[in-house]
This record gives C-alpha cells, sequence and structure tokens, in this order.
C-alpha cells in the first residue's frame, strides 16, 4: 500500500473502501462531530458510499487521507488537504477518534501535510476554518504555524480562519519596487498600518493617535520621497504591498549626516509577514544601496523596547555606540544607536 506522508508516529495514506466501518464509527461519536457542521451517517452502506464517489484524489491530486498509526497499523482518524474550486482555497482539515485526543497526533499529522503541501504541491497558502469555540482545534491551527486572518460566518455560527504561507515559494516571488510619487496613497497606508501594529501595544492611545495624525500626512511623505537623499522601496507579494524600506544619505539622515555613512530610518513589515524573511530582504537592498554608493558604514536607531528589531540587527552585525533621547507625544523614549562597518 502506497503512504503518501510518514511522520516520527504515523503513515497518511488514501482513503478506500476497506476504511468505511471505521470511517463510520468516528462519525458516530457526538463529540468528535460537534463543531464539524457535518452528521453521523445513517449507516455502513452510507459511509461506503461517501468513500466510493469521494473524488478529491482524481481531481486534484491530493485530498483528506487516513491516518494509520505505525506501530499499531491501526486506523487513528484522517487528516489532509482539501481544495475548494469556488474560493479558490486549500484547506487542512483532520478529524481522529475520540480516545486519540491530547496525544498530538492532530498536529504532527497537520504539520506534515501542511509541508507536503508546500514542499510537493507548491501551494502558495494553505488555510484553516474552525468554529470559535473549538478551542482544541484552534490550539492545532495555532501549533500547526497558522495564524489568525479574520473570522467568518461558520454554518450560522461564528467562525474563524486561520492561515499559512509557503515561505520559500513566497521569498522566491518576493519583488522590490523603488517608490515614487504616485505611489504616495500606497506608503501611506503601508506605514500607517505597520507603524500602528508595532507600536500601539506598548504606547498610549493619545500619543499613537498623535502621530499618527502628523507622522503620515501626504505633504510629509511626499516631501521625503522627492528628497534626492532619500530612496524607498515596497516589497511587494504578487500585488499586495507587504513592507518598505527607507534609506538615507547625505543631509537626509536624521542623526550623523556623515557623507560616508548610509542610514536605515524605515524597515517595516505587515504582521501576516512577520517571520517569513521579507524583513531580511529590505535590509538586503538596503545593505546594496549602501554599497553602490561606496558607503563607509551603515547606520540605525531602534527603539529600545523593540527587541524584535534590535535582535535582527545584532544578527547582521550591526553593534550598540550611542544612545537617543527623542519624545514620542508627551513621553521621552530612547533609540539605540546602531552601527555596522563595511570596510
Amino acid at each position: 500500500m502506497k503512504f503518501i506522508v510518514e511522520t516520527e508516529r504515523l503513515l497518511l495514506r488514501e482513503l478506500n473502501i476497506n476504511d468505511a466501518q471505521s470511517f463510520y464509527e468516528l462519525n458516530l461519536n457526538p463529540n468528535v462531530i460537534k463543531y464539524t457542521g457535518n452528521s453521523a451517517f445513517e449507516d455502513l452502506n452510507e459511509a461506503k458510499r461517501f468513500l466510493e464517489n469521494y473524488s478529491d484524489y482524481q481531481k486534484n491530486g491530493f485530498g483528506r487521507w487516513a491516518v494509520i498509526n505505525k506501530s499499531t497499523q491501526g486506523f487513528l482518524g484522517w487528516c489532509g488537504l482539501k481544495h475548494d474550486e469556488m474560493l479558490d482555497e486549500t484547506d487542512i482539515g483532520f478529524r481522529f477518534f475520540e480516545h486519540f485526543w491530547n496525544k498530538g497526533y492532530a498536529t504532527e499529522s497537520a504539520k506534515a501535510c501542511i509541508n507536503y503541501g508546500f514542499e510537493k504541491l507548491d501551494l502558495e497558502t494553505i488555510i484553516g476554518r474552525a468554529m470559535k469555540e473549538n478551542s482544541a482545534s484552534i490550539k492545532v491551527l495555532e501549533k500547526a504555524g497558522l495564524q489568525y486572518k479574520k473570522d467568518f460566518d461558520f454554518g450560522g455560527k461564528e467562525g474563524v480562519i486561520y492561515s499559512i504561507k509557503n515561505i520559500k515559494n513566497m521569498q522566491q516571488k518576493i519583488v522590490l519596487k523603488q517608490i515614487r510619487t504616485e505611489d504616495i496613497e500606497t506608503l501611506q497606508k503601508i506605514a500607517k498600518q505597520t507603524f500602528f501594529d508595532t507600536f500601539s501595544p506598548y504606547n498610549t492611545e493619545e500619543n499613537m493617535a498623535q502621530y499618527m495624525a502628523e507622522g503620515f500626512t501626504i505633504d510629509k511623505l511626499t516631501a521625503e520621497i522627492q528628497n534626492k537623499n532619500s530612496i524607498f522601496f515596497f516589497a511587494l507579494s504578487g500585488n499586495e504591498v507587504i513592507g518598505y524600506l527607507k534609506v538615507n544619505t547625505g543631509d537626509a539622515q536624521t542623526e550623523l549626516k556623515k557623507a560616508d555613512s548610509l542610514e536605515i530610518e524605515r524597515i517595516y513589515v505587515s504582521k501576516d509577514f512577520h517571520g517569513k524573511k521579507v524583513g531580511q530582504i529590505l535590509y538586503d537592498k538596503a545593505l546594496e544601496i549602501a554599497r553602490e554608493k561606496n558607503a563607509d558604514y551603515v547606520w540605525l536607531g531602534v527603539w529600545e523596547e523593540n527587541h524584535r528589531a534590535v535582535q535582527f540587527y545584532k544578527k547582521n552585525g550591526f553593534v550598540e555606540f550611542d544612545k537617543h533621547i527623542f519624545k514620542f507625544g508627551n513621553e521621552d523614549q530612547t533609540d539605540i544607536m546602531m552601527k555596522k562597518e563595511l570596510k
């Protein structure tokens, strides 16, 4: 028998008519189907007919797969991918006998199926759906790497959609585009959104509102773009703007203003793309510009409470050389000044 996916403890294969008894019994347990919107099969013959007519393997080359225990060869449940032609989406789903819950089988098989979808099927995105009250399934989705995307109507119940993107695929398709004056509204949108997502958890509503109102006006951003010593780039995934970069040289730099230096003033990435190397791609572009301009070193200021960013720059060879106190609303805050020598 051909197994499609193998993990440390599990084997996944196509469902077949011989699984009818297990399939029938799985859906008999009201706890198992409580949050699925499905009902139990009327009898064993209905389960057989379902399996006989299950056409996803022929249509898509994948589907829901039987999950088999390696050591016992027992049928534990099912897990796999399902493509919705109308929505053009592929989701991850799983269902296990109740006596196999809380053993990590759902997470282990879901991770393996997602990896198969990305590595073998070259899928760009996999989603997961669950009722809001189904906390166990939501935990599995989160452990498998999916992130909350939005709420939706799950058959009259409150539901949530989670998603995960193919990092390798996405990195290959990320395009950098220099920002021009005609892109000003798109720049304003991504600048405001990423700034708010980054700093709103740590600052008062009043201070955030003041900065959001003053820091990203069309006039201010237009003047920055038109400054010959500033360069902006968008990071694009398809047609979606997922981050941006701003670098300065000469008198456009905010602090040092040295002729032999380049400042990375901003690298911001949409929160849905954190951890997916987008920031690294933008940083690499900044370094490329610095070398083209024959800069001796690159420097930047990063808020001391932005630990994610501090670690990112340390990983890329930056060292602290000073601190800068700045006013944010009615508070004094501190930037760590960091630099990286290029020569």
